[in-house]
């Protein structure tokens, strides 16, 4: 998840907007057959990276959430 936080930091610190956009691959999703589960992993997620130093000077309003946006 390092790593994950790191690019973030680094694309908006080089002056682009970041979209995170949720797929999957897998045939049974529990994040999109469990919306409490999805809820829950998004949030950590967004907890996460509001927790990153800077957030709010620097990547405040230049990261947005394309959660599911595929129909199944």
């Amino acid at each position: 998840m390092c790593r994950f936080l790191w690019q973030i930091s680094y694309f908006v610190s080089q002056g682009f907007y970041v979209l995170l956009d949720f797929q999957s691959a897998r045939k049974d999703e529990p994040n999109l057959t469990e919306p409490t589960l999805l809820a829950q992993n998004w949030g950590n997620l967004w907890r996460m990276i509001t927790d990153q130093p800077g957030y709010k000077e620097h990547m405040s309003g230049r990261i947005m959430p394309d959660l599911v946006n595929e129909a199944r």
